[in-house]
């Protein structure tokens, strides 16, 4: 007993050496507060104002110390694998600004690289700043911990990332009493107090009664399923409710997504998809995210676990979108809407399909009725349109005890389709939409027998290539390579055929897959790049007028570069311009997504004039892109890609006497192709002893204006003891000899000094042995020119001689 007192003291005593944690505890809501005069502003940013417009703490500033109920497990954070994981964190109970995102990652944007304090390098990876940081051990879902981190925003959402754990402190993440989990509280909140409208009518931010809400778990009864796009491993969606509002889900959580990102054991299924079109939801609950989206802010629900959404077993009819026939619908055609309809504690009462044909503002309807043999599925058929473009429809459905449902929304917007005239037979139909800006109005359709021709402008973008037909909006589109090798082998100036196609949007962008087609023709003249487009659109993000030009060939002249890396820490290789005479804060991205268009952003400075830049337009991570295709899309002249060189003043091998004083350096010459003599900004290192007998090297090095650095110019230094060589010795072993320029072209200086024995003899030599020529000189020093014209390019020795012996040096030619 006394033995294990004694140990518990002992650990006692080694707690309290540790210094107290400096950061002042707070509460989440006093960190995530933003006062209703700024969000009434709908221009202003939602930064808390514990940072903003000032940071309110002088000693600490952004960084602060709070604690709170973990809510998302960090292991099953799924929006990346290597780069960073992230919980959320709520206080006790929920409600107003309860809650917020905690972000473990080892580099923050705008801070200095987190240095490990047990080895005083960078982080090596994030495991083993995760590791440090106890995010993992310690963030458990339920329980109370306490975070120290750094205030930051990303696309809108405060977040908090972890600093290290600092070895004299408590770790960056304890958990504190009680040590018991708690139960997550949600709290139930309309649609409408995070966004309104649509897609349609245009989404609005609800800044105001929305960020009060971001990072806590909230709940939104009865909404239906309204959109769902998938790209690879992701599915896109979003839900509806009874006012026509729409708010997107986000998929933070692994739960929600069908890649690897999570690191939960065992791993999680991942085979989530989410319910179909229609879907009547009881509810759907999860945190509150900002983010950004076609460069426009947004509020979306976050769902993080299975059961955070439940299909409705005692609501209205269920309704399920099956199909339309035909696919590509003509003005002659009578065109059949099939749906799926059931209902879950008594009978479907009546199904009706209204629509509203191109350029009438009538809404019609028509009784749906069963399909034979198929068990819930009706059939709604709908007369000749008569006349192309854009026809809309809706479906209501209701129950015996008077319930209804409505797909997709309550005869508000409705599932658009575009009828046409002769069937699909260009990229404009293709790249059709009922709203500006907006996907594709073919989107998910598997479109066969059409005629959509254009000409190869772009490939080696990843996995796409880009075929555009003529000029103007909507005149490209994008082409997945897919499995049967249809595109592998088609070239830029092909003129193409396509008969068939799958459309899809792939982050905000209409590509086609699964595609048959031929090439009709090759070495196409290409179409003409559109050069009076304003460019200030795409870099606000301005959707209806920037979308329609994606993928098509832009131009822009006489821009310079704003910024060389607009991602700061993270380089994601991009650079931006500007129009040259511009005042912006905003340039537009280059993008190197093309393989042939690389690292051009290592090359380029702020401020550097280019005559033009030109390319495909592009949307990815909410901003729109130039995408050149190679270096020849751009004007890279001014791009300062040559060496300064350094000129030795003097002998590069210079010999003393010891004792001879303070060494008298000659210096060296640095000329620079743009920047013209650059001797001033030589830097020298090394020093020479002359009282002590040694071999001494000295260093010149310089850089350019544009960050060129010269290769180094050494000068070696011989202290020597000249009393102690003998009558006998060799006298070329002490002189300094050199042969220069090395390599050469035209003619070679051969010089000596501190040679005694005369005459001295210099002799050339090829790679064989053969002597080329030979000339005697006089004096203790020389320099001696000797030309080399009649030389071919190879290697050749010199060989310098008196009666005491000789040296032989290399020296090569070249440039013939």
């Amino acid at each position: 007993m006394r033995r294990l007192l004694l140990s518990m003291l002992m650990l006692g005593a080694a707690g309290l050496l540790k210094a107290q944690n400096p950061y002042p505890i707070m509460r989440i809501d006093s960190i995530q507060y933003v006062n209703p005069a700024k969000l009434a502003n709908p221009t202003a940013n939602t930064l808390p104002d514990y940072i903003d417009p000032v940071k309110q703490n002088p000693v600490y500033g952004d960084t602060v110390r709070f604690e709170g109920i973990v809510i998302s497990n960090p292991k099953a954070y799924g929006l990346s694998s290597t780069s960073r994981k992230g919980a959320y964190v709520q206080i006790k109970g929920g409600g107003p600004w309860s809650g917020v995102l905690v972000m473990c990652d080892k580099a923050i944007t705008g801070e200095a690289p987190f240095v490990d304090p047990n080895t005083g390098a960078l982080y090596p990876d994030l495991q083993t700043f995760n590791n440090q940081t106890k995010f993992y051990d310690n963030a458990i879902v339920g329980y109370k911990c306490r975070f120290t981190g750094i205030i930051r925003n990303y696309q809108g959402e405060t977040q908090i990332n972890l600093i290290p754990n600092n070895p004299s402190w408590d770790n960056s993440v304890e958990q504190v009493p009680p040590l018991t989990p708690d139960t997550l509280v949600y709290t139930e909140i309309p649609a409408s107090q995070l966004m309104t409208g649509n897609p349609n009518t245009g989404w609005v931010q609800q800044k105001l009664t929305a960020e009060q809400w971001e990072g806590t778990l909230v709940t939104i009864r009865n909404v239906s399923v309204y959109s769902i796009q998938t790209s690879g491993a992701r599915s896109f969606w979003s839900v509806i409710d009874d006012f026509g509002n729409v708010l997107d889900v986000r998929d933070m959580s692994a739960y929600f997504r069908r890649d690897d990102n999570e690191d939960t054991v065992p791993k999680i299924a991942n085979t989530f998809q989410p319910p179909p079109i229609g879907t009547r939801l009881e509810y759907i609950r999860g945190v509150v995210t900002e983010y950004a989206a076609s460069g426009v802010q947004r509020y979306g629900i976050c769902p993080i676990y299975p059961s955070d959404y439940k299909v409705c077993t005692s609501c209205p009819p269920i309704m399920k979108y099956i199909n339309r026939n035909p696919i590509i619908a003509k003005t002659t055609d009578t065109l059949n809407v099939t749906f799926e309809i059931t209902v879950g504690d008594t009978t479907l009462n009546k199904q009706v399909l209204y629509f509203m044909k191109p350029g009438s503002t009538t809404l019609d309807s028509v009784a749906m009725t069963a399909v034979p043999s198929f068990p819930n599925y009706f059939v709604g058929k709908i007369t000749p349109a008569g006349a192309e473009g854009v026809l809309k429809f809706w479906v209501r459905a209701e129950d015996r005890r008077g319930r209804q449902s409505f797909f997709p929304d309550p005869l508000t917007l409705g599932k658009d389709l575009y009828i046409t005239t002769v069937g699909v037979n260009s990229i404009q139909i293709l790249q059709s939409s009922s709203i500006p800006g907006g996907p594709s109005i073919w989107d998910r359709d598997s479109l066969l027998n059409i005629d959509v021709r254009g000409i190869v402008t772009g490939k080696g973008f990843g996995n796409m290539l880009i075929v555009q037909n003529g000029t103007g909006p909507n005149s490209a589109i994008f082409i997945q390579r897919g499995t049967n090798g249809t595109v592998d082998n088609w070239k830029v100036g092909d003129s193409v055929q396509i008969t068939r196609a799958t459309v899809g949007e792939n982050f905000s962008t209409t590509n086609l897959y699964n595609i048959l087609g031929t090439v009709l023709d090759s070495n196409k003249t290409l179409p003409a790049f559109e050069t009076s487009l304003a460019i200030d659109s795409f870099i606000l993000g301005r959707n209806a007028y920037a979308r329609p030009y994606e993928g098509v060939l832009v131009r822009f002249d006489s821009v310079k570069v704003f910024s060389a890396n607009p991602d700061g820490a993270s380089d994601f290789g991009e650079f931006s311009i500007l129009p040259k005479n511009s005042t912006s804060t905003l340039g537009l991205r280059i993008d190197d997504l093309s393989l042939n268009f690389k690292s051009w952003n290592k090359s380029v400075k702020a401020g550097m004039m280019m005559g033009f830049i030109q390319g495909p337009m592009y949307f990815a991570n909410g901003n729109f892109k130039l995408i050149p295709r190679d270096s020849n899309d751009a004007d890279f002249s001014r791009v300062d890609m040559v060496k300064p060189v350094i000129i030795l003043n003097g002998l590069a091998i210079d010999t003393v006497k010891v004792g001879s004083g303070t060494y008298n350096d000659a210096g060296a010459t640095a000329t620079d192709n743009i920047d013209g003599n650059i001797t001033a900004n030589i830097v020298k290192t090394g020093t020479v002893n002359t009282a002590k007998v040694g071999t001494y090297t000295l260093v010149y090095n310089v850089s350019d204006a544009w960050g060129n650095k010269a290769d180094s110019v050494l000068r070696t230094v011989i202290v020597r003891d000249t009393a102690r060589v003998g009558i006998n010795e060799n006298e070329m072993n002490f002189a300094q000899l050199n042969v220069y320029p090395n390599p050469a072209t035209t003619a070679i200086t051969v010089s000596g000094n501190f040679i005694k024995t005369q005459p001295i003899t210099i002799t050339l030599v090829d790679l064989l042995g053969k002597e080329i020529s030979t000339r005697t000189v006089r004096g203790t020093q020389f320099n001696e020119t000797i030309s080399i014209d009649n030389l071919n390019s190879g290697i050749y020795f010199c060989t310098i001689s008196n009666a005491s012996g000789s040296k032989t040096l290399k020296f090569v030619v070249n440039g013939k």
